[in-house]
């Protein structure tokens, strides 16, 4: 799978900007990768997405859940067309379970794609990824 197989060119444009960003994160962090995401807003204008932590540190799925109710209040109150985000996950692939980033992205037209990434830590440390495995789940924004 490309990117040019994504359903519309709204989720195109974000997944080609998120998961490279997502790639270099994970190295650059050494294997800890924090979601990051992308909105599009009715003009088309893409977003770049961040999410807070408070005074108490937050693991990545709290993190992941607060950027995806942001997002969900941000299509409800009609500001955003399309979104996405890049989170650390295991996915199942022809070798069996691995760790991956996954790339969900959804648009406001019922469009929407879950798309893995795998990548396996080398002896010497190196990052080496796989072929992209796309999947199907719950729409989370636009329900």
């Amino acid at each position: 799978m490309t990117a040019t197989d994504l359903p519309g060119t709204d989720l195109d444009r974000i997944f080609r900007v998120l998961l490279p960003r997502a790639r270099e994160a994970l190295i650059a962090s050494d294997g800890r990768l924090t979601p990051l995401g992308a909105t599009l807003d009715n003009q088309g204008e893409l977003h770049a997405a961040v999410t807070m932590e408070g005074a108490e540190p937050m693991q990545p799925p709290a993190l992941l859940e607060r950027m995806l109710a942001s997002f969900e209040a941000q299509a409800c109150a009609g500001r955003i067309k399309a979104c996405g985000v890049c989170y650390d996950a295991r996915v199942e692939g022809p070798a069996g379970a691995a760790d991956a980033i996954a790339t969900r992205l959804e648009h406001q037209n019922g469009e929407s794609a879950v798309i893995y990434l795998p990548y396996v830590r080398t002896s010497a440390g190196a990052f080496e990824f796989g072929s992209l495995i796309p999947a199907s789940e719950t729409r989370r924004v636009w329900r």
